[in-house]
């Protein structure tokens, strides 16, 4: 709640007294003659106060009456102030405490008890600019609004100035009791915040037990603040002083809102609500440009509620009310800082860190343990999507861990909001996620402007690099180097430590011998989550193992946890947390581990006709890069320093089998009471390898043909005496270089404006964007291409040439399509990146413009475009403003009896009143004249026979047979002698009223309609020319259906109604009448 006192008695910026201290000043002197003080006694106290006689001075104390125990000696205290009663306040008690009003009689007279507590800031100038201060905006129309002005004229609006006067027709604005003409007025104006607590409560009870508004309007509605506008005592002083009326005028505005939609309270207090002398009082609302809506408040009687919806910024049918409050009521999150989505639908498939999410049919992801990101992607594309409703964003409930709550909230409010139309809304709240290739094109941009050059987390964390232990068994580290290494034990895979976190995970392996051979494989795994360094606290530690009661077996710490792990995996394929750092996703021949520090470790299960053994992969993010050792070497792109023993020491990549044997392999044993293994240990100090120096690598038959020249291929198939063997080892390494190979190449970039795109009826736009590679791509630009929707001038084409593009677009007509294009830039390893540019359609003609989107308005799915509602002019209406408003039609057109209410044709707009012709026996002596002519470029006529017959019946009038078949307009001129003619058009059968032909006007035109549709009235244009009217022939081939048959009828009111009429006659061809 917030209160703040803005009045003084100085005006802000001058020395001098302001008009209030001035009254104030005035009334002090007055009230020393108040009845019951003599003049003496008033003399007195000046003389007193002055400090003659005893020597002490004594406070001058004047106060009203009407707020003292004792009126005749009032109690001061030492600085003056009277000692008032309740509830009068103030230095004299000319003040009132909150809920009461100061009347001209000085009484302190409680508000009703249907009006909200008030008192909180008075305001005395005329206009004051409020900033509501709320993280919703309050919705007034169509837009919603961060600041409202409040006037002492008893009006609220959108814009600083008079709403109503002309030229403000696009200020929204609601005046509950504004006197129409009055420039300045008097009284006081309060006005409060309420965020919580009986003011809400008061504003749901208002609302529900109004009549004014159905239950359904109000069904379900939770304020969210209500701002609380009084004026009391407001008087009429831009005239007449003799004008005012006492007791002034008080009444309350309570502006409230869910966040969706908004109601206006508006109280009146008993007996202040009267008008006289000439006041015209109308409640008023103007709303998006729209005729203000009124309602006379001048007959109010006692105290009275009405409830005013606004609209507010969503339509109770759609969804939008729901996203609109229920987006309100969330508190608005950032994007983290230490990580971001997969590069590519790609990429999140092989970051498993990240697990999709089983939500309908979509391409969403999760990181597992942060659960803080939902990246989705397009599935025809790959390209992370970062608008729309299927689009990327961050989440404060995991959606794993809380996945009920995720589901019932962000997921289906996203859906909600983007289906009305207001996907911006969820986002503002929950921050769409762009592409992370964006974060590399940033940082070569930081580079070329000389910045340093050190990548940010979330960078690191998108780029994946996977390593591989495999057959017999066979590596490929961190940096990509391929080696062999046949020892027999347990070994250090990989220690990865997390500077960040502060952690490490450990990775061992257990090699056994393959039976009846010398060959050796992988039997287990060991995984540990430590606290610090590798030496550290073991917090976490999984196992899993080849064989056993399942394929594949696994263990935390004793416990054999297979079972439970294959139920959940059957129930579903998210991951189970078998403990806080790791989760666990199993089938019967793979485990994948994840750890809450990123690594990921892979454990998959091969058969062959000869033995079994396991694959372990090992995915980090270059977040570890400079900070992993063991078997897989040192991760910092640099395949050098791969072969690097125990104690750091660093050997040539050359080392022969035997060599790397004895001075690296074996540097990564594990004593068995440091393993992360359980029994039996399998270390053999007597155990001598084969190296692939020492084999005759096409001793195999056919070995050649199933390998090529892939070493571990031959080796394995050697050892196994089977080639079986060495295509799975081959194919197995054929998918991880594959894998590395996606993990390294980086998706194009597309830049360009976020601002929507505003497309004019015929206007020519062009859209331009950017397309780069951040990892170069080779060499080669990417390729970019657009697919569109809608119906362009021109279909669109992309210009220009790497890396500066753009697209011309243009619309002529209307679409019930909505439009849009997306424009997919391809790499060469063919990664790719989509753009969607917000495009807004303006459809509105006679160059009217569009209403602005509101907040949060975006378009609904993927497409990206809006079709925008037109805001006419008071000149124009409908939807596409191509038919003239009729100015009759409005509240504020009014005649009186003996005039007529004569439209003003567009681009005027309003209306005037005519004298109504007087009906006397004397005919008429000239009728009025219409004759026809075509338009040269769209007329056709196929059976031109033209019958005339001149038949004389009395007064009434001449006719003139006229039978044609036309295609396109005819144009009839109408002449009048006597003025005042009137013209009708008659629409398959039915006489309509056009408009009143000015009498100076020879001919006047009526326009085609807009798609060929006769509508029941139709703009005059202002210049003279020619009626018009058209028929649209769309007859078939027997002549006998005809859509808009139109018919011109001329009337000249007078004593004898003269009337000249064209109308269709025959079926089969139109025929006019004259």
């Amino acid at each position: 709640m917030s209160s703040r006192r803005v009045s003084g008695l100085l005006q802000p910026g001058r020395s001098s007294w302001s008009w209030r201290g001035l009254v104030l000043l005035l009334l002090c002197v007055s009230m020393s003659t108040l009845p019951g003080r003599s003049q003496q006694q008033a003399a007195s106290d000046v003389s007193d106060a002055s400090g003659s006689g005893s020597g002490e001075p004594i406070p001058v104390c004047t106060c009203n009456p009407q707020g003292v125990a004792e009126p005749t000696t009032p109690v001061c205290n030492a600085t003056g102030y009277c000692q008032c009663m309740a509830p009068y306040t103030g230095k004299q008690c000319m003040e009132c405490n909150p809920n009461y009003i100061f009347l001209q009689s000085q009484e302190c007279v409680r508000a009703g008890s249907h009006f909200f507590p008030f008192g909180g800031e008075d305001i005395v100038t005329s206009i004051i600019s409020v900033p509501l201060e709320q993280p919703t905006p309050f919705p007034f129309g169509v837009n919603g609004y961060s600041t409202l002005h409040i006037s002492l004229l008893g009006f609220v609006a959108t814009a600083a100035g008079d709403p109503f006067a002309d030229g403000n027709e696009l200020v929204n604005a609601i005046a509950p009791f504004y006197i129409i003409g009055t420039a300045t007025s008097t009284g006081r104006l309060y006005y409060r915040f309420h965020t919580s607590g009986a003011v809400l409560a008061q504003v749901n009870a208002t609302l529900n037990s109004s009549h004014s508004v159905g239950a359904a309007m109000v069904d379900g509605f939770e304020p969210l603040y209500a701002l609380v506008i009084t004026w009391t005592t407001i008087r009429r002083t831009s005239s007449n002083s003799s004008m005012m009326v006492p007791p002034g005028n008080t009444f309350q505005l309570v502006l409230t809102t869910d966040g969706c939609r908004s109601f206006a309270i508006v109280n009146y207090m008993n007996g202040s609500t009267a008008v006289s002398q000439g006041d015209t009082v109308r409640i008023t609302v103007r709303q998006d440009g729209e005729v203000p809506w009124e309602r006379m408040a001048s007959g109010v009687a006692g105290d009275y509620t009405e409830v005013i919806p606004l609209n507010g910024l969503c339509t109770m049918a759609t969804g939008e009310r729901v996203c609109r409050s229920e987006t309100a009521k969330l508190a608005a999150i950032s994007p983290p800082t230490d990580t971001a989505c997969p590069l590519s639908s790609q990429h999140a498939e092989l970051d498993l860190s990240f697990s999709l999410l089983q939500l309908f049919s979509s391409m969403c992801y999760t990181n597992v343990f942060a659960g803080n990101l939902v990246c989705c992607y397009d599935s025809a594309s790959g390209s992370l999507i970062s608008d729309g409703a299927m689009g990327s964003f961050v989440t404060s409930s995991h959606p794993l861990r809380q996945a009920e709550v995720f589901n019932n909230t962000e997921w289906s409010l996203r859906s909600t909001c983007c289906q009305a139309g207001f996907c911006g809304l969820f986002y503002d709240k929950r921050p769409a996620i762009d592409s992370s290739a964006r974060l590399f094109e940033q940082q070569q941009q930081q580079q070329g402007a000389g910045e340093p050059a050190a990548e940010s987390v979330a960078l690191l964390s998108v780029q994946l690099r996977s390593a591989q232990a495999t057959g017999d068994p066979h590596f490929i580290t961190m940096d990509g180097q391929n080696f062999t290494f046949n020892g027999l034990g347990d070994y250090l895979l990989v220690a990865a430590y997390s500077p960040g976190s502060n952690t490490t995970v450990m990775v061992h392996i257990r090699t056994v011998l393959v039976p009846d051979s010398s060959a050796t494989r992988v039997s287990a795994v060991g995984v540990a989550y430590i606290a610090g360094t590798a030496a550290g606290q073991r917090l976490a530690v999984l196992e899993v193992r080849l064989g056993g009661a399942a394929p594949l077996s696994v263990f935390k710490e004793t416990e054999n946890i297979t079972a439970n792990l294959s139920a959940s995996s059957s129930a579903s394929s998210d991951p189970v947390f078998v403990t806080p750092y790791m989760a666990v996703q199993y089938r019967d021949d793979r485990v994948d581990v994840t750890s809450v520090s990123g690594p990921v470790i892979t454990v998959r299960r091969h058969i062959t006709s000869v033995f079994s053994f396991l694959t372990v992969q090992t995915t980090l993010s270059r977040v570890f890069t400079n900070n992993t050792r063991g078997l897989l070497g040192n991760m910092n792109e640099n395949t050098l320093d791969d072969f690097t023993s125990e104690n750091g020491t660093v050997f040539t990549l050359d080392l022969s089998g035997m060599e790397y044997y004895q001075s690296v392999g074996q540097s990564w044993r594990v004593e068995e009471m440091y393993s992360l293994l359980r029994a039996p240990y399998s270390y053999n100090s007597s155990h001598v390898p084969v190296f692939a120096e020492d084999l005759d690598l096409n001793s195999l038959p056919g070995v050649r043909g199933a390998c090529g020249d892939s070493v571990s291929c031959l080796f394995d198939s050697i050892q196994a005496n089977d080639t079986s063997v060495g295509v799975v080892t081959l194919n197995t390494q054929a998918v991880l270089m594959e894998q590395r190979s996606i993990e390294a190449n980086i998706p194009p970039v597309i830049s360009a404006s976020s601002s929507p795109v505003n497309l004019d009826l015929g206007n020519n736009v062009a859209v331009q964007f950017n397309v780069t590679d951040p990892d170069g791509g080779g060499g080669a630009a990417p390729q970019v291409s657009l697919t569109h929707t809608g119906t362009f001038t021109t279909t669109p084409v992309i210009l220009g040439t790497a890396p500066v593009y753009t697209v011309q677009l243009q619309i002529n007509v209307s679409m019930t399509t909505v439009p849009s294009i997306t424009i997919t830039a391809t790499d060469n390893a063919g990664a790719n990146a989509t753009f969607r540019p917000l495009l807004v359609f303006c459809p509105c003609e006679y160059g009217q413009t569009c209403r602005p989107l509101a907040q949060g308005q975006d378009s609904s799915g993927q497409d990206r475009g809006i079709i925008a509602q037109c805001n006419c002019n008071n000149s124009y209406t409908g939807p596409y403003c191509e038919r003239d408003r009729d100015g009759c039609a409005t509240a504020l057109s009014t005649c009186p009896p003996s005039e007529e209410c004569v439209d003003v044709p567009a681009p005027g707009f309003g209306s005037t009143c005519q004298i109504t012709s007087v009906t006397s026996a004397v005919p008429a002596t000239t009728a009025p004249v219409v004759t026809e002519s075509t338009s040269s470029n769209i007329v056709a006529w196929l059976v031109p026979t033209i019958i005339v017959g001149v038949l004389l019946i009395g007064f009434f009038g001449i006719f003139i047979f006229v039978t044609y078949k036309k295609q396109g307009t005819v144009t009839y001129h109408v002449a009048d002698n006597d003025g005042d003619i009137e013209r009708k058009k008659k629409n398959k059968g039915e006489v309509v009223p056009l408009s009143v032909i000015n009498p100076s006007y020879e001919s006047a035109t009526v326009p085609r309609e807009r798609n060929g549709t006769d509508s029941a009235s139709c703009p005059q244009s202002p210049q003279n020319g020619a009626a018009t009217a058209h028929t649209a022939d769309t007859a078939d081939e027997n002549h006998d259906t005809y859509v808009n048959d139109a018919a011109v009828k001329v009337s000249a009111p007078s004593e004898t109604n003269a009337t000249a009429t064209a109308t269709p006659a025959k079926k089969d061809y139109p025929v006019i009448y004259l």
